[in-house]
């Protein structure tokens, strides 16, 4: 694995470090930002990963979340990295324990783990209104004329649920209880550790939200288990 820094940007009281970078791991180019703790000796990396929306919507989402992991000096945590699936550059760095999830996200992190095998030693995830049940979630919406072939490509057959099955005991499952563009009803089989909020934003980013999953994530990450 090669880590080629394009850019060093000072953070918070200088404790954390920012770059864009280009990660080379399996002969794929893995583009994004790296956030990293410049005093933590830790090897735990987080990383996230955003939905279809893009991290343009969700970077208030991982951003929050980076500063609380980072700055606090009771988390072990190395480094965040938010995988710009989208290739807009807005993500972060090395694979490693933990994933967070957002929406669509939560298919590529199934999809991962179910063709990685044990190559990755996952510790936590959390899903942040996962849309696991592609198929399901197509008796939910009404797409318009000009998504229909492409939803129809878009895994629609597909339930990625099951491929989580041997990390339920790993995993936080955070969803609004009115959600319309993730029904939470889609979700079959609930998962042990959930917060079900009060909301039908599906970006949970309202203040009080996004306050409250914040606190409740990074007591999941810190959890012994």
């Amino acid at each position: 694995m090669i880590l080629l820094p394009i850019l060093r940007v000072p953070l918070k009281l200088l404790r954390l470090k920012l770059c864009y970078a280009n990660i080379f791991f399996r002969d794929i180019n893995l583009r994004g930002i790296v956030v990293e703790s410049i005093t933590s000796v830790s090897k735990t990396v987080v990383v996230c990963v955003a939905g279809f929306e893009g991290l343009s919507s969700t970077a208030p989402t991982f951003l929050n979340l980076t500063e609380e992991l980072l700055l606090s000096a009771a988390i072990p945590i190395a480094e965040v990295f938010r995988y710009d699936s989208t290739g807009i550059g807005l993500s972060d760095g090395k694979y490693y324990k933990m994933t967070i999830a957002l929406c669509l996200g939560s298919c590529i992190i199934s999809q991962f783990l179910n063709s990685t095998g044990n190559y990755f030693h996952i510790e936590k995830i959390i899903l942040l209104a996962p849309a696991l049940d592609q198929h399901d979630l197509h008796r939910y919406c009404k797409p318009i004329d000009v998504c229909k072939s492409y939803r129809a490509r878009l895994c629609s057959q597909e339930d990625f649920s099951f491929k989580l099955n041997d990390y339920e005991n790993h995993i936080l499952h955070i969803h609004g209880n009115q959600d319309f563009v993730v029904p939470i009803e889609s979700i079959k089989r609930p998962l042990k550790h959930t917060l079900i909020v009060n909301t039908n934003d599906h970006d949970l980013e309202e203040p009080d939200i996004l306050q409250e999953r914040t606190i409740k994530a990074v007591e999941f990450i810190c959890r012994n288990e």
